[in-house]
């Protein structure tokens, strides 16, 4: 039974040496959206969205309430005290080195981290109540359309 586990787990991942980048800006103001949430930019706002595999991505955030990061990965984070429920999922704080993060998880696999200086706090910071966390619908979030960003290749995506 493990063998055909392990052949199955290898056979998800892409071929080995192939690698993926890909890179997009975002200027506010509008919708940046994730596959589990979404975070206003307000005019001068800007967020980059790294994608360095095919199942995780980043997007750095620099706004006026801190600068910030969510990690998007198929792989859930464990861990962390229960903060409280919010959309259909639960968000917990952990505190490691000193440091202070988030995770965001709902019933899909994988999990939601946010870090960095802006969110870096016992309690939430502005910024983190700048997170709306639950599932954009085919590019929306209500009646509001999410931004497009301009890609590495100078293309809008």
């Amino acid at each position: 039974m493990f063998p055909v586990l392990a052949f199955l787990a290898q056979a998800a991942l892409p071929p080995p040496g192939m690698h993926y980048y890909a890179r997009t800006d975002y200027k506010g103001s509008g919708l940046v959206c994730g596959a589990t949430f979404s975070v206003r930019l307000r005019d001068g706002e800007t967020a980059v969205l790294t994608k360095r595999s095919f199942i995780d991505a980043e997007l750095s955030f620099d706004t006026r309430d801190g600068q910030f990061t969510v990690h998007e990965s198929q792989y859930a984070t464990e861990g962390g005290k229960l903060f409280r429920r919010v959309a259909e999922g639960v968000l917990r704080r952990k505190h490691e080195g000193g440091r202070y993060s988030w995770t965001y998880r709902d019933s899909m696999p994988g999990s939601t981290d946010i870090s960095g200086p802006g969110v870096d706090a016992r309690s939430p910071s502005s910024a983190l109540n700048r997170i709306n966390f639950g599932s954009p619908r085919s590019g929306f979030v209500g009646e509001e359309k999410c931004l497009e960003g301009s890609g590495s290749d100078g293309r809008s995506s």
